[in-house]
């Protein structure tokens, strides 16, 4: 084997285990979803009507129209 085939032969071996590093930190779609859901079922929306504390957008006291400019 040349020195030529052994350099390209290490570069692609670290570039191969680079990406294999990269993708033990990766999750599963299905993974990500059922954290999404988690999250969000754990979490009180602060636009939603039983959201007990104050919220700066609902039920403004000088609400209006929209004005554009």
């Amino acid at each position: 084997m040349s020195q030529q085939q052994l350099i390209r032969l290490l570069q692609e071996k670290e570039r191969l285990m680079k990406n294999f590093e990269r993708s033990k930190n990766l999750m599963k779609v299905s993974e990500a979803c059922s954290e999404l859901v988690n999250f969000t079922k754990n979490k009180i929306d602060p636009f939603s009507p039983e959201f007990k504390d104050t919220n700066p957008w609902d039920k403004s006291s000088n609400a209006g129209c929209c004005s554009l400019m």
